[in-house]
């Protein structure tokens, strides 16, 4: 047979093209159009029949629809909890593409960009595994080694992402239908649905995780800005395009299979191996939040690999996968969202009103928000000290938030979920762990910080001079805990030499 022919560039659909996916797409979803009447009347019906078939048709109608569901299953400042619940059952495992399809597509990538001529898989790869070790909905990731005769890396491991054929122009498809699709929907259900609203705010993350060479990217950026972080690690990117990125291949263990296998309140996690999963985990968000106004925009477990080949707590190693999305924080976002985190900490309901109502960019109020913030607050958040659920009180933020149908913009939805999967780690990990108290000599240096309102610029630069003493505070906060921790479990804790250690991994943070 001839070659195959791979593009990364996308044709514009023809009319009967749309018209045929139209058509497909509507068979998938009769099901939720047929029950959309019975569902807006009864909440019963709704919670037990209709959010399953819709997560089902979704599951069936390609890499977009899943890709949708999933980011929906985060927002419950717009979906009711229950549907949320449902869409996070929507896993991106997918069907695999073949060894044939990978193998071309990669060779093809290697000499369009001038890495090798002619066939060149066998010269640049000395392994090479058939059968991936993970598939999604927009690509699926195999292990090889490059050889060793590669002057530049003899021998390297890699993890190689190669992208699915047909989802690009699929996606590009869907969207065009998606938009008219969550009008029809919106319609049909009154408006309580809100589909459209959140099919806008998705596309563009989309439109980019259909782009491998833009996770090669985000790495570049994570790398850097976290280049002097002992324990810290990102894969690096060896090669992209737009249909294959090429990474270093990490070692560890992923801490959502730890969680499985022990978590809760009869943990079995070494003492030393939690405390370092669990600080490390927050101090590196607040990092990304405070510092980096960079975030990476999926913090489970699943995307956490920790490495303990080294015996001692200083050799362990936190790795993060997967870059597809980052969040690209501005100014305003960053302190606004810090200035929620600071308000529960301070327990001060109006404050975190005021900076909720700030998220979706327009300066407004709501004093019936307000009000139910106060009495969320006055159960709920007693500030620090007081082991404040930071989970319970962030979903009942957004609780109120879809009951007074406030906006607010996807990269605060990035955040408050990233909260939520550090604490629900830290809680399954350490339950004594309270991440907001842990917390606070960041957040209320910030909090303080806020109050001089210097010009922005001096704000970062007086911040970033900062931060390596709060964040020696934090840490210096995090021993006594441990330490306490562990002399009441009747385990030795082995911090000796950690003081010198810190030092020089939080002084990392003024050159980035």
């Amino acid at each position: 047979g001839g070659a195959m022919k791979y593009s990364a560039y996308v044709a514009t659909p023809t009319f009967f093209q749309l018209l045929f996916r139209f058509f497909h797409l509507s068979f998938m979803f009769t099901p939720v159009f047929v029950t959309a009447l019975p569902a807006f009347l009864s909440s019963f019906f709704r919670d037990n029949v209709f959010w399953s078939l819709l997560v089902k048709a979704l599951s069936r109608s390609g890499p977009a629809f899943i890709k949708w569901g999933q980011w929906a299953s985060t927002r419950a400042d717009m979906f009711p909890q229950r549907l949320c619940e449902e869409m996070s059952l929507l896993h991106a495992n997918a069907p695999s593409h073949s060894f044939k399809y990978t193998k071309g597509l990669v060779e093809q990538a290697l000499q369009e960009g001038g890495t090798c001529d002619g066939k060149c898989f066998d010269t640049v790869f000395d392994a090479f595994e058939p059968k991936p070790v993970a598939s999604g909905s927009i690509a699926q990731v195999h292990k090889a080694k490059i050889r060793n005769s590669n002057p530049d890396l003899p021998g390297t491991d890699v993890a190689i992402k190669v992208r699915h054929p047909m989802v690009a122009e699929l996606i590009d498809r869907d969207f065009r239908i998606m938009r008219k699709l969550g009008t029809l929907i919106d319609t049909l259900s009154g408006g309580w649905l809100s589909v459209r609203s959140s099919i806008e705010q998705f596309s563009h993350t989309m439109a980019e995780q259909a782009r491998l060479d833009v996770e090669g990217y985000h790495l570049d950026l994570l790398n850097y800005n976290f280049r002097g972080w002992k324990g810290v690690n990102f894969p690096r990117t060896i090669y992209a395009t737009q249909t294959i990125v090429i990474e270093t291949f990490e070692k560890g263990e992923v801490v959502g299979d730890l969680l499985k296998e022990y978590g809760g309140e009869n943990n079995q996690v070494s003492p030393q191996l939690a405390s370092f999963i669990v600080t490390l985990g927050e101090s590196l968000y607040l990092k990304m939040l405070l510092v980096d106004n960079l975030m990476h925009a999926d913090l489970h477990p699943g995307n956490i690999l920790v490495d303990m080949s080294g015996l001692q707590r200083s050799q362990f190693k936190l790795t993060l996968v997967d870059a597809g999305m980052v969040a690209q924080l501005n100014e305003a976002e960053s302190m606004n969202f810090i200035g929620l985190l600071s308000a529960l900490g301070a327990s001060d309901a109006d404050k975190a009103a005021e900076a909720v109502l700030s998220f979706g960019g327009e300066a407004t109020t709501n004093e019936e928000f307000v009000a139910d913030m106060r009495e969320l607050f006055k159960e709920k958040c007693r500030g620090y000290g007081h082991n404040v659920d930071v989970g319970e009180v962030l979903r009942g933020v957004l609780n109120l938030v879809r009951k007074h149908q406030i906006r607010i913009n996807a990269n605060y939805a990035t955040l408050v979920v990233n909260v939520l999967c550090i604490e629900s780690m830290a809680k399954k990990l350490v339950p004594d762990y309270n991440v907001l108290d842990a917390g606070k000599p960041l957040l209320s240096s910030y909090r303080r910080l806020l109050s001089f309102k210097p010009k922005s610029r001096s704000r970062r630069f007086i911040f970033k001079v900062w931060m390596p003493v709060a964040h020696f505070i934090k840490a210096r906060n995090d021993r006594i805990f441990f330490r306490k921790l562990h002399n009441e479990m009747g385990v030795e804790w082995k911090g000796g030499g950690r003081r010198r250690r810190l030092r020089k991994l939080i002084g990392s943070s003024l050159a980035a």
